[in-house]
């Protein structure tokens, strides 16, 4: 399944690598993202609780169409451990309000509640992780595009991206990286998948 940063234009790649198998007489389907239908309809995620709801949303949609030969991924329920980490950081609007009051102590106590949050979102990014076939990952290779759903910036997303590819890396997820158009990128993983190529181990490094 793909799994790119914002503005990387995966949803068109998933779309195309959908119709191109179904051309080929494959039932295939896209698990699509349920993070960016959530940002739609209530706006950004402000806590890094909301990311526990984003990880079971997208389990559910994936399961909802598990019956198909290549189900493939829109989103990816991993994220939701990346993402946490970044509100976690800097954007959960509580912690900001009390980093703003100084109210240091406050946040002392919500610290190991945020650490148990945080523990739970890796495990369940793990065991998520290694139930795939394949991990496709795109790299910013171009501008970002608003779309007046996502809000990150060429700063967020190389973040982002170093965050992706440096956990998977770290855990000994091996992946495959795609470049190029959205036709380039959905070609790529055809071809790997149709061929049932192995993945190169140089992603590889290390593991728990």
């Amino acid at each position: 399944f793909p799994v790119t940063i914002p503005s990387c234009r995966k949803s068109t790649t998933s779309v195309l690598l959908e119709a191109k198998l179904k051309m080929k007489g494959f039932n295939a389907d896209v698990a699509e993202e349920y993070a960016r239908t959530y940002i739609q309809r209530y706006g950004q995620p402000f806590s890094v609780f909301q990311q526990f709801l984003f990880h079971e949303k997208q389990i559910r949609r994936e399961i909802d169409i598990e019956h198909c030969d290549f189900v493939l991924e829109d989103g990816s329920p991993f994220l939701g451990f990346i993402y946490a980490k970044l509100l976690y950081a800097k954007d959960d609007i509580l912690l900001n309000i009390l980093r703003e009051k100084g109210d240091i102590e406050t946040i002392q106590v919500l610290k190991p509640a945020y650490q148990h949050a945080l523990n739970e979102l890796y495990k369940r990014a793990i065991q998520s992780l290694h139930s795939y076939d394949y991990i496709f990952v795109a790299s910013p290779d171009a501008p970002v595009v608003n779309d007046g759903v996502r809000k990150q910036t060429d700063e967020d997303r190389n973040e982002i991206d170093n965050m992706i590819k440096g956990f998977l890396r770290v855990e000994g997820v091996s992946y495959i990286e795609i470049t190029g158009s959205p036709e380039e990128k959905s070609e790529q993983i055809l071809d790997v998948i149709l061929n049932r190529k192995e993945i190169p181990w140089a992603n590889k490094q290390g593991g728990m």
